[in-house]
């Protein structure tokens, strides 16, 4: 009894510890170029996938929050480009992948100032809807590489946590039918 109890103060300890510290978004860095860095939301990749009784009709897709973050020369430009009266430091956007068929799908871009204020966001109908093919040796392509091996990371961990706690609970039932 006693080591049930133990067992289940350090789960709710490790269930209640980690869930604060996921609801913050970690920026891990993908790549830069001469004026944007790129980097992505660990804790935004999320599963989307749809699965079909057969595996050609099946849709494996994952989402992810990038973030670009922009040199000041840059976010003076954008300002101007689109009409904004505070400069552009950064857009956060959130992104399909389809890892079956190495295609992405912009679901929400959100423009923020030099402040973290929020400017304004693209309306959905601008987005479109479609899946679109990435572009070979792009920095698309970096993004797609990097956050979809985090992707895989992740879901392995998740899988072998599962199959973890399947196996104590499989032994522990098998246990108290033997009593």
């Amino acid at each position: 009894m006693r080591k049930i109890l133990v067992s289940l103060f350090l789960v709710s300890i490790m269930v209640f510890g980690f869930a604060s510290v996921s609801s913050a978004a970690n920026w891990q860095w993908i790549t830069s170029t001469t004026d944007t860095t790129y980097s992505f939301d660990t804790t935004s990749l999320k599963d989307k996938s749809i699965k079909a009784p057969t595996p050609e009709h099946s849709q494996l897709i994952y989402s992810v929050w990038i973030k670009y973050e922009y040199t000041d020369a840059k976010m003076e430009e954008l300002a101007a480009k689109l009409n904004f009266n505070k400069p552009i430091k950064y857009l956060l956007n959130e992104i399909e992948f389809d890892y079956k068929n190495k295609a992405t799908k912009i679901n929400a871009i959100h423009a923020y100032a030099k402040d973290g204020t929020y400017i304004d966001s693209v309306p959905s109908y601008r987005l479109g809807s479609s899946f679109k093919s990435i572009i070979p040796d792009s920095v698309g392509e970096v993004i797609y590489y990097t956050t979809l091996k985090n992707f895989i990371a992740q879901r392995t961990i998740y899988q072998k946590l599962d199959k973890l706690f399947k196996d104590k609970s499989n032994k522990k039932i098998n246990a108290l039918e033997k009593e």
